[in-house]
């Protein structure tokens, strides 16, 4: 009888120990070797686990190939939805909603860095002229930006446009790389432009100063389309287990004083070591990555209020745009 009941605690204690992997970012190495690819429009520092997990051999210990595909914003939709990237790091855009409301299989999947207090919307110290900042000041200008309207870019704007009063119809755009932002602000291009890790750390400041800071709890993400989100779900969870220990092992507490951390990100993001120390406070990876409930919801709010941006009438839920079941196999993504 006591042997029998060793046996019973010790099946119990392995199904326990299984279950436990199973939802851990631990590694577990696909049966066989499998390319991804990763289409992201230039290398930024919220992209930090992505790059880590390629340069310090995570992605290899789930017998992953990870490769970098440079695209523009524009094409990511249709490249995903067709299976020529598996991955795109981007945002919820209105493109993105009005391809999953037509019955394209893509969704986020998980976020991507937080950004911290000197990412954000710029302003040209000639046009202030010493004016302090209010929100008041965005009334009829040409906001600088990869994307405009049609992007998580709108809502950060919104969020600031409302301290005045005033809506997106009170502005305008002018589509331009983040690089291009730097020019156009310390030319005189535009009055304000959005700078986000690394580019503000490039900027001459005595040309340009932070207007108001992007939001910290809104950000961009993962986005997985037809390949890991149907046909190879195991890669896609494979994928994400990397990115969530990357982000865990390298990118909390105090990681701008990681000698090997710091290398890693100087040499993928083209800039100086101590450049890449005096802006690791500037961005935030939470160990969990969770992605919040009512994103989904606030960003169709947005997008409904310029008329013709959405093709569609009724808000999509949650469920139909975020997947966090990948998160959750890593054992992150909160509950």
């Amino acid at each position: 009888m006591k042997s029998y009941f060793c046996a019973v605690i010790t099946a119990l204690l392995v199904l326990t120990s299984a279950s436990a992997l199973a939802q851990s970012d631990a590694p577990r190495p696909l049966p066989q070797r499998e390319k991804v690819i990763v289409a992201l429009m230039s290398k930024l520092k919220q992209y930090s686990p992505l790059l880590l997990a390629k340069a310090f051999g995570e992605f290899e210990k789930e017998n992953l190939d990870v490769e970098f595909s440079p695209h523009k914003v524009s094409d990511g939709i249709v490249l995903l939805s067709t299976g020529r990237i598996d991955v795109e790091v981007s945002q919820a855009s209105a493109g993105f909603f009005n391809a999953v409301a037509s019955g394209i299989a893509i969704k986020q999947v998980a976020p991507i860095g937080f950004l911290g207090p000197k990412n954000g919307f710029w302003a040209s110290r000639a046009w202030l002229k010493d004016r302090p900042w209010s929100p008041a000041l965005l009334k009829g200008q040409t906001i600088g930006s990869p994307a405009g309207n049609k992007s998580v870019t709108a809502l950060a704007v919104q969020m600031e446009l409302a301290k005045a009063g005033l809506t997106l119809q009170d502005i305008t755009w002018r589509s331009m790389s983040i690089s291009d932002c730097v020019v156009a602000l310390e030319n005189g291009a535009v009055n304000i432009a959005l700078l986000l890790d690394p580019y503000w750390l490039k900027v001459d400041q005595s040309k340009a100063v932070l207007a108001f800071p992007w939001p910290s709890d809104i950000t961009g993400g993962y986005m997985f389309g037809v390949n890991l989100l149907v046909k190879k779900r195991a890669v896609g969870e494979a994928f994400i287990r990397a990115l969530v220990r990357t982000q865990r092992t390298y990118l909390q507490g105090d990681y701008g004083n990681n000698p090997r951390v710091v290398a890693a990100l100087a040499k993928e993001l083209d800039l100086s070591e101590e450049q890449v120390r005096a802006s690791a406070a500037s961005m935030i990876f939470p160990p969990d990555m969770s992605m919040r409930r009512d994103f989904a919801e606030m960003l169709q709010k947005t997008y409904f209020s310029t008329p013709g941006i959405l093709n569609y009438t009724q808000p999509l839920p949650d469920d139909a745009v975020m997947d966090r079941s990948f998160l959750r196999a890593a054992g992150a993504g909160g509950q």
